[in-house]
């Protein structure tokens, strides 16, 4: 838990600080980079306003106890108030990762904020560790750069300060000649700290986000977040794996996602949009799928708390296989066993449905008290309807041959050993069927029960291609039974929903909701005391450690 709360700390000072405008960031943004988040403050400072959230009411909940809360407390309102930070400046983050089979994967992540006086913000920095500090500081051409310890370095020019942090996890190599391991470098390792360090300051342009179309459309709509991310880094990180197809590069390579979020009254909007490669583009336009059937989550027997389905044309699983040149790789293997690849994806249809609800905690007991506790129980229902019948009774057959399954008139069921998993399955030439129980799929395949759901829900998944949604304040209703849930925490999240349409001939567009149960409290205002509550928490759980820390060294000093 502590890294989580760590990131919601963070996430609250970079929310608290926000503000700014649109064109100074991307210069400094790699275009390489996988992931970017960049907070709008100007929007989010101006509704935090309306809603009266003052720097100081939020200081006052996380430091609330003894003098090293009010020092701690100090620093920060200093920091805020005097440090020449340039709170109307956009915050932003990225995450860039190279990698190689030789030299391994490495990985910067980088945070930064502007400034409106580069001196000011250098004095406060020296100012509790005075001559230490300011002789450990680095005055290069141009930035100034303070090591906080060997991977992570806090630097600055007059226009934005960065605390950055690089790591390179580089593969343990033998010498064959001496016959021994050899260990990475340190002194090679701190020159590579240094120079991810310098290519923030002289990155060129051509190599930055300035060039990417996809961005700066991303930049263009209005919005209190913007999230960026790209394919290429999940690229990087094949190729320093032995998993490398031959087509994969083509498939991967420049497909960029971007997300623009808006916190409104009650609920946390977004619209999202996947612009694929040139080799994808021409898939999706051939291959378009059809929309998702939501007649199947009303069949679900009970309160749906939870539903996925996506629609798609099996072809195009055929088409991303033949640009992966699956088929030169085990084709002839496939071929031996009397299959081809087109029987395993055409035969479902391309309809796929999962639904799951009506979770409760039930008691489970036994002779004695001792051992009397809860577990999580409730219904799950998956359902593919079958695509073409002829693969379908190929590869079923050939189950059956092997053992795996067996046949009851016109189903496949599991055997014996795969009804152990305590899950009912059921395979015919109607569909592919997955649910909890027995009972659960009788009631869901003769649709003798309605779905309990919000038709407003259902109605979001129409015509779409995928759909996501999830009952937040539902589930953990009902699973934490008499348990008790921080303030801040109970009952903030409502519901989640996610859809996507089909391809429109430029990208894949989708919206997103997180819903609140308090709709007419602004959802920033309720993300800003979560992390505050949870930052609160942090600090007093660390003091508590450093309290029990104290008493045990004071023990060992009382026995010695």
């Amino acid at each position: 838990m502590k890294p989580i709360k760590q990131f919601l700390f963070f996430s609250l000072l970079l929310i608290l600080a926000s503000c700014g405008t649109k064109s100074e960031e991307a210069k400094y943004i790699p275009k390489s980079a996988s992931t970017v988040l960049i907070m709008n403050a100007q929007t989010l400072r101006e509704k935090m306003k309306k809603a009266n959230v003052q720097l100081d009411t939020v200081l006052a909940k996380i430091f609330v106890n003894d003098s090293s809360d009010a020092k701690a407390k100090a620093v920060l309102k200093r920091v805020f108030d005097s440090a020449g930070i340039n709170w109307d400046k956009n915050l932003f983050a990225y995450v860039q990762q190279k990698s190689s089979m030789l030299n391994g994967v490495t990985t910067q992540i980088a945070f930064s904020l502007g400034l409106s006086d580069a001196e000011k913000f250098k004095q406060v920095l020296t100012a509790e560790g005075k001559d230490s500090i300011a002789k450990a500081i680095q005055q290069k051409d141009k930035y100034s750069a303070l090591y906080l310890n060997d991977n992570t370095v806090l630097s600055w020019n007059k226009e934005r300060a960065f605390i950055s942090y690089y790591r390179n996890d580089r593969p343990v190599q033998f010498d064959s000649v001496n016959m021994k391991f050899t260990l990475p470098d340190p002194k090679k390792e701190a020159e590579a700290v240094a120079a991810s360090v310098e290519a923030i300051y002289t990155l060129d342009k051509s190599a930055s986000m300035q060039e990417l179309d996809a961005f700066n459309d991303m930049m263009k709509d209005p919005a209190d977040a913007w999230l960026f991310s790209s394919s290429n880094g999940a690229l990087a990180s094949l190729s320093a794996t032995p998993l490398n197809l031959p087509g994969i590069e083509n498939l991967l390579k420049d497909n960029y996602s971007t997300n623009t979020i808006h916190f409104t009254e009650g609920k946390i909007e977004g619209i999202s949009r996947l612009y694929p490669s040139p080799q994808m583009k021409s898939i999706f336009k051939k291959y378009a799928g059809p929309v998702v059937n939501t007649d199947m989550i009303k069949r679900f027997p009970g309160k749906i708390q939870g539903f996925s389905a996506a629609s798609f044309n099996p072809e195009l699983i055929g088409a991303i296989l033949d640009e992966l040149q699956v088929e030169e790789l085990v084709g002839g293997f496939i071929r031996e066993t009397g299959f081809t690849l087109q029987d395993f994806y055409q035969c479902i249809k391309g309809d796929i449905t999962v639904a799951f609800g009506d979770i409760a905690m039930k008691p489970i007991s036994s002779d004695t008290t001792v051992f009397n506790f809860s577990l999580p129980t409730g219904k799950l229902v998956m359902y593919a309807p079958v695509g073409n019948k002829q693969s379908f009774t190929k590869l079923m057959d050939s189950a059956v041959n092997r053992k795996w399954l067996q046949k009851k008139g016109n189903d496949y069921v599991p055997n014996e050993l795969m009804e152990k998993i305590g899950l009912y399955i059921k395979a015919n030439q109607d569909g592919i069927l997955m649910a909890s129980d027995s009972a659960t799929a009788v009631a869901f395949m003769q649709a003798s029960a309605k779905a309990t759901i919000d038709p407003a829900i259902l109605d979001q998944a129409k015509g779409k291609s995928v759909a996501f949604y999830m009952d937040i304040s539902g589930i953990i209703g009902a699973l934490r039974a008499n348990a008790t849930t921080p303030a801040y925490y109970d009952g903030l999240f409502s519901h989640v929903i996610a859809t996507t349409d089909n391809f429109n001939g430029k990208a894949v567009e989708g919206k997103f909701e997180v819903v609140m149960n308090n709709k007419n409290e602004n959802s920033l205002v309720a993300i800003i005391k979560l992390m505050t509550g949870f930052a609160a928490d942090m600090r007093k759980s660390n003091k508590l450690v450093l309290r029990e820390s104290d008493s045990i060294r004071n023990l060992d000093l009382m026995t010695q």
